[in-house]
């Protein structure tokens, strides 16, 4: 018989070494999962700054355009082209305040299932450390995971795949912005010097 206790002492020891080095990276986490959060955030908070400059800019261009000595056909052409660059720096805008509502979102999941996790990981050490001083509890009985917790977690990272393409795409219509930008500059500066000669 204290053969046997012993090894479930031991079985618990070990256990409830597991469960406290689990709960250390569980708070590891949370702090990585923050900073990692307010550097997404304010990537995309100047993402949209830079969209949003970017267009005063381009209404700026578009208005010194229309007093030059361009042809009308000429800055009818441009401005479709320059309509189109605003649209895309528009549509970056949007699509990063999308992102930041998401991230915020996926921050809220992965902050449940941290505390889902460390609570009962301390409930499950406290089953152990009450099991060895031998009063029965029921905290022995807990399963290995939360099963909220994992639902929790399943729901962040499917925000957090959902974010990522988002800001993929935010990104990819700043660029295409920009790139619709140059080339109508550059159309512009070659008419501009086409009517100089």
């Amino acid at each position: 018989m204290d053969e046997e206790s012993s090894k479930r002492d031991d079985s618990g020891g070990e256990v409830r070494e597991q469960l406290e080095k689990l709960l250390a990276q569980v708070s590891g986490m949370q702090e990585l999962t923050s900073q990692v959060f307010t550097a997404r955030q304010g990537f995309y908070e100047k993402l949209i700054l830079l969209d949003g400059a970017t267009l005063t800019l381009l209404f700026t261009v578009v208005g010194g355009l229309s007093h030059s000595a361009i042809t009308m056909d000429t800055l009818d052409k441009l401005g479709r082209q320059i309509f189109i660059g605003c649209w895309l720096f528009i549509l970056s805008i949007m699509l990063s305040l999308l992102h930041n509502h998401l991230n915020i979102a996926n921050l809220v999941h992965l902050s449940s299932w941290v505390k889902r996790t460390s609570v009962h990981g301390n409930l499950r050490l406290f089953g152990i450390s009450v099991r060895r001083a031998g009063v029965p509890n029921e905290f022995e009985g807990l399963p290995d995971t939360d099963p909220e917790a994992a639902k929790s977690l399943r729901r962040g990272t499917a925000t957090e795949n959902l974010c990522r393409w988002i800001g993929v795409l935010a990104q990819a219509m700043t660029i295409s912005g920009y790139i619709v930008l140059v080339t109508s500059l550059q159309a512009a500066m070659r008419a501009l010097a086409g009517g100089a000669h």
